[in-house]
């Protein structure tokens, strides 16, 4: 059956204003399998080094917009998610949300996602892209991995968060305390380096470890340069 185009809106987009960015913004379709997801990414992402702020900010804590870029593990990751049986309102937290395209995948699914970043100019981008499919109450806040929150979630998912050590401890931390006992973390990653020394990490500080590859099936060890999904359980 054929849709009368004219019959299709667009979403109202006038609460959630897109950060300006140089150089712009562009709207793509991404492609998770099993189904399409509309999404706004920056032009140029690496036009951003040169702002004043970012230069501070990397100065004060070495940190870097790497939220500005959609790399190509959410996008996998999006894919499997098609493959879970968690239950519709499940509650899932996603950390380092960046664009929130893994979170919004979970939204697609019925879960009840709660996306955070530390990074605030990332957040309106992530309400933007939630809105622009059909999310515009979805609930996206800042956090620091270093000061967890006190709330639990049975789901706890992140995407290309490994990519400095320093990040390691926090990040387990956070796992111990906002993760309900009987909980699972996927955690993907493209396979940088970091990620061995993650899972040492990891099984040092208590959690059982599952590491799988794009098609979930069942890893020895991690593999560099080759996506990755960890799943993590205490």
């Amino acid at each position: 059956m054929s849709i009368d185009s004219t019959q299709v809106r667009e979403p109202d987009l006038s609460g959630f204003p897109l950060p300006d960015v140089p150089g712009g913004w562009r709207r793509v379709d991404i492609d998770a399998g099993w189904t399409s997801i509309d999404f706004m990414v920056p032009q140029t992402p690496d036009a951003l080094l040169d702002l004043p702020d970012v230069i501070e900010a990397n100065r004060l804590d070495d940190a870097m917009p790497y939220w500005a870029t959609l790399w190509p593990a959410a996008t996998t990751m999006s894919r499997l998610l098609a493959h879970v049986e968690w239950r519709s309102g499940t509650r899932v937290l996603e950390i380092g949300c960046g664009l929130g395209l893994v979170g919004i995948a979970g939204l697609l699914r019925g879960w009840n996602v709660l996306m955070t970043d530390g990074e605030v100019t990332t957040i309106d981008a992530a309400r933007h892209n939630a809105a622009l499919n059909g999310f515009p109450s979805a609930d996206v806040r800042v956090l620091d991995w270093r000061k967890p929150p006190s709330l639990q979630f049975p789901v706890i998912l992140a995407c290309d968060v490994l990519y400095e050590v320093r990040f390691h401890e926090p990040i387990l931390n956070l796992l111990s305390e906002m993760l309900t006992d009987d909980g699972v973390c996927w955690l993907a990653d493209p396979g940088r380096t970091p990620l061995v020394e993650f899972v040492h990490s990891a099984g040092e500080a208590g959690f059982d470890l599952k590491i799988m590859d794009a098609e979930q099936r069942a890893c020895s060890f991690p593999f560099r340069g080759q996506f990755q999904l960890l799943e993590l359980r205490r």
